[in-house]
Formats: structure tokens, C-alpha cells, sequence
């Protein structure tokens, strides 16, 4: 059995120590898996990162899916080095994200969208449209958090000391 795959083994081990989810076990599993065979027990190096970045590249995978490749390379590598599996530090530099353009809907579109909603959908939607909300925000709220009679909306942590509010004419 190659060191480098004796260290992918215990870098699972202390993700695992360290409480990460059965979630993010996987994705370092899937992830590391594609390039633990194109390393084939050798010696990691830069030199063999970007080849296996930029083999995966060339697959036309989204940026996303080849910064996430990089983040649990650059993850495991660091962790090898740091508990002396490998000599030599290996770097892999973050590629960049593309940004896509969110479209946004004419106002006549706009208008339309909660007809056609069901409650919870509508409840989301109008929230995000009459407060301002970023759309993080927006997504993080529960149906509950929004008051068809107050025309209030509640953000923060449930049971927070100082959850806020702000006007929401949803209903």
C-alpha cells in the first residue's frame, strides 16, 4: 500500500475525529478518489496538481466542481505534510469561480409570479420582493418565520436574544 494512500486514509480518519458530517466524508472521498489513481502511489508535487486540475478542466466540468476538486486536494495535501506523510509542502492555487449573471424579471413578470405559487412558495417569494432581502437570507427562512397577519418577518436564530424584524406585506 503507496504512503500517499496510507495518508488519504488517515486524513479521513481525522475528519472523522474531528466530527466533519458523513457529508463531507463523502465529498472528500469522491473527490480525493480521481486524483489518489492518477497519482498512482507516487510522489505528490505541484507539477502533478495542475495536471490533474487541469485534466479535469479539460472534461468541461464546471469551475465550481474543479474548485471544489481543489479545495479537498489542497486539504488533503496540507494535512500529508502537516502529519509528515509527505517532505515537501505542496500548493494548489485556488482556481476562480465563474460568475454567472442572475436574471431578473421585467416588472410585469414580477407580478405575476405569486399567482402562480403555491403558500410556501408565495410566502418566499413575496418576502424576498418586499423586503429587500438578500437572497441568502431569503432562502434561510422557514414559512413560520414569515407573519401573514403582523406583516412581519423574523430573522436571526430561532430563539436568539435579539432576533430582528422587518415590514413584510406578504398576504
Amino acid at each position: 500500500m503507496s504512503t500517499l494512500f496510507v495518508a488519504f486514509e488517515d486524513f479521513i480518519l481525522s475528519r472523522q475525529a474531528a466530527l466533519c458530517s458523513p457529508e463531507t466524508i463523502d465529498f472528500y472521498r469522491r473527490m480525493l478518489e480521481p486524483f489518489l489513481a492518477l497519482a498512482d502511489g507516487g510522489r505528490p508535487s505541484n507539477r502533478l496538481v495542475r495536471e490533474f486540475l487541469s485534466t479535469v478542466a479539460q472534461r468541461g466540468v464546471s469551475s465550481a466542481t474543479v474548485h471544489a476538486l481543489t479545495r479537498a486536494v489542497r486539504a488533503f495535501l496540507r494535512s500529508a505534510h502537516e502529519e509528515a506523510w509527505i517532505d515537501e509542502p505542496v500548493t494548489a492555487r485556488m482556481p476562480r469561480v465563474d460568475q454567472s449573471r442572475v436574471e431578473v424579471l421585467r416588472p410585469e413578470e414580477a407580478r405575476r409570479v405569486p399567482a402562480v405559487c403555491g403558500f410556501e412558495d408565495r410566502a418566499w417569494v413575496m418576502t424576498q420582493d418586499d423586503s429587500a432581502l438578500r437572497r441568502g437570507e431569503a432562502s434561510a427562512l422557514n414559512c413560520d418565520d414569515v407573519g401573514f397577519h403582523t406583516r412581519r418577518s423574523i430573522y436571526g436564530e430561532e430563539g436568539g436574544a435579539n432576533p430582528f424584524r422587518r415590514p413584510c406585506f406578504a398576504g
